[in-house]
């Protein structure tokens, strides 16, 4: 049996991939504002983008995230989505700032680092509710077709 490349897994890894760099671009935004101050933290932004974007889906995938689909959302999947965030933020946090010491890439705010974190939780555990929701609904749809 082939797997379908537009199965759960696949898409919510392309959507993590998405809100990787999305969170940190609006992290940079939400803390320097739009404007002059943000163009001159351009690269920093991008360079902060593109470790988010390989770092954080690894690590989800590691965790278990993109395991099948979940029949219910427990505290156990929430700790696990809380956990898997933190620990991709943290370490997206570890290398920008080891490249910042060796002088690799330029300084910018840590406090973008922290709400880049918290848009991530959100973003995270938001698209996989609004996939349980889906797949709950689909799966009622397709139960209550058979019985008629």
């Amino acid at each position: 049996m082939t797997r379908s490349p537009f199965s759960t897994s696949n898409i919510l890894r392309v959507l993590d991939g998405i809100f990787a760099a999305a969170t940190m671009a609006g992290s940079f935004a939400l803390r320097l504002d739009v404007g002059p101050t943000l163009v001159q933290f351009t690269p920093q932004a991008l360079a902060t983008m593109l470790i988010g974007l390989v770092v954080k889906p690894l690590i989800y995938h590691f965790a278990g995230l993109y395991r099948p689909y979940w029949a219910y959302v427990s505290f156990r999947e929430v700790f696990l989505i809380t956990v898997s965030v933190t620990a991709s933020s943290l370490s997206v946090a570890v290398i920008t700032l080891a490249l910042q010491a060796a002088a690799l890439l330029g300084t910018f705010p840590r406090s973008v680092l922290a709400i880049d974190w918290l848009l991530t939780l959100g973003c995270i555990s938001g698209v996989r509710a609004l996939a349980h929701s889906y797949l709950r609904a689909r799966e009622s749809r397709l139960h209550s077709t058979r019985r008629l």
